[in-house]
């Protein structure tokens, strides 16, 4: 029987490798979706075969007889696979194995994939062993002719109330509160910076009420930015991370926390001659441009050269910054970000000085505007020019491509 398997799916190889190897391809629609059809057909199947035979390496132990110290590290080796991979293929092995025969059916008959099939497995992991396993199998199993993982997944949060009405409270009660009592075991965050570009990278995974609360806040602050200067160009991604920056600011503003006795700060160390500016923390170089975005809210001093002071210190006058009352009086006259366009209000805004403070533009309310995140890059970037009207309201000056006359405009959303 081995033999006749092996020699079946040798015959089934030729043929693939001469369908493969074939020029002569359709060019009607028609034609090329039922291909499509049947090649995820065949896939299916052979996903399905696969997680059979893997099973029954397994237990037969052909990982001991082949010398590899795992039927994980045997499989990695044979297929030229991640090792993670190869786990997960071992897992769903086991898991169809022994709980999933309605969706190993399935898959090995064509009829779902294995992606469905994790999703299943998904559900099927987390359910307690008094849960109706079998049903549960069956039913999410009859869902997946229609649905994909993903909408599958979803339905399995759910799955208990359709097999199993009368005892679903008790079975969903018991596994969330499993869930939550183990989410301090898996939780974790993971922040490294890439020292070629500066750029920092993320990730992790944390309890629902955090999570949640982090969604809601990415949410409200990523959605497209209207303006004067067309159409939010960002991706839905870039946005989320502009997001997410907007709620670390607003976190590091009010913050308490101590870092080396002091408050928590980005501290940026300016050469005055070029404009660039240099972390202390982390020594990364900032383009002129950026430095002076994050010195429109912050602190500044000087430190004098020692040929000048040795060792003097000359603290900034803290009327530089837009605080206090005069904060509030231009949140009352500009009520929100005042680029022509933008609805932004004025709890994410910056107040920038519309003439920079290190070319001497004072800290009144004549020289300042406020700004949302993405627009006052936009004015960083030295496009658009901001003018104070004679009635005292900032008036937006676009560049010549945006309106060939340069006629100032203001932001009438928020009038």
């Amino acid at each position: 029987m081995e033999s006749t398997t092996r020699s079946t799916l040798a015959a089934v190889k030729e043929q693939l490798l001469a369908a493969a190897n074939s020029n002569v391809l359709s060019t009607n629609p028609a034609e090329l979706a039922a291909t499509v059809g049947v090649l995820t057909e065949i896939r299916n199947i052979c996903d399905g075969l696969e997680l059979k035979v893997i099973h029954q390496a397994e237990v037969c132990e052909v990982a001991k007889a082949a010398d590899a110290s795992s039927t994980t590290a045997w499989l990695a080796d044979k297929q030229g696979i991640d090792p993670t991979r190869a786990k997960k293929k071992l897992t769903l092995a086991r898991m169809v194995e022994q709980h999933l025969p309605t969706a190993g059916a399935a898959l090995c008959a064509g009829e779902i994939s294995v992606d469905q099939v994790h999703a299943i497995a998904h559900t099927v992991a987390k359910l307690p062993s008094a849960a109706p396993l079998a049903e549960v199998d069956k039913t999410l199993t009859d869902h997946a002719h229609t649905l994909g993982p993903t909408p599958l997944r979803k339905l399995g949060n759910h799955v208990l109330e359709l097999v199993a009405p009368d005892i679903a409270h008790q079975i969903l009660q018991a596994q969330v509160e499993r869930e939550e009592r183990d989410a301090d075991k898996t939780a974790y965050f993971h922040l490294n910076q890439d020292p070629d570009s500066g750029m920092w990278r993320f990730n992790g995974r944390t309890d629902k009420d955090t999570g949640e609360r982090l969604h809601l806040l990415v949410d409200a602050r990523s959605r497209p930015v209207k303006g004067a200067d067309g159409p939010d160009l960002r991706t839905a991604a870039a946005r989320r991370a502009d997001a997410f920056g907007q709620i670390i600011e607003l976190a590091h503003n009010h913050s308490t926390t101590r870092h080396g006795g002091n408050r928590t700060q980005m501290v940026v160390m300016v050469n005055p001659d070029t404009g660039i500016g240099t972390t202390l923390h982390t020594g990364q170089d900032l383009s002129p441009e950026l430095t002076a975005r994050i010195m429109c809210e912050a602190e500044v001093s000087h430190l004098l050269p020692d040929h000048l002071m040795p060792g003097h210190l000359h603290l900034t006058d803290p009327e530089r910054l837009f605080t206090g009352k005069l904060r509030r009086l231009l949140e009352l006259r500009d009520r929100g970000c005042a680029f022509p366009g933008c609805d932004r209000p004025p709890g994410w805004t910056h107040a920038h000085h519309i003439k920079a403070w290190s070319k001497g533009g004072p800290t009144t309310l004549n020289n300042g505007v406020l700004l949302c995140t993405h627009h006052h890059r936009v004015i960083h970037r030295g496009d658009w020019a901001i003018r104070m009207a004679l009635d005292g309201k900032p008036e937006f000056i676009p560049p010549p491509w945006i309106d060939h006359h340069q006629t100032p405009i203001r932001n009438p959303i928020h009038a």
